[in-house]
């Protein structure tokens, strides 16, 4: 299967997820900013079955 530009972005996003968790975890004030702030500007990624949700 190729790696689309929508998997590729749901990855970058995965990853900034998990690194504001671990940076949480540390405590760490200024890594948990940074974090924040790259989640903020990555494009939040398209839900599968979101059109069902709010249909039902």
């Amino acid at each position: 299967m190729a790696i689309t530009n929508r998997i590729r972005k749901k990855k970058q996003y995965r990853k900034a997820v998990l690194k504001l968790r671990a940076a949480i975890k540390r405590g760490d004030e200024e890594a948990i900013r940074t974090r924040r702030e790259k989640l903020k500007a990555l494009p939040v990624p398209r839900q599968r079955y979101a059109h069902q949700a709010t249909a039902a």
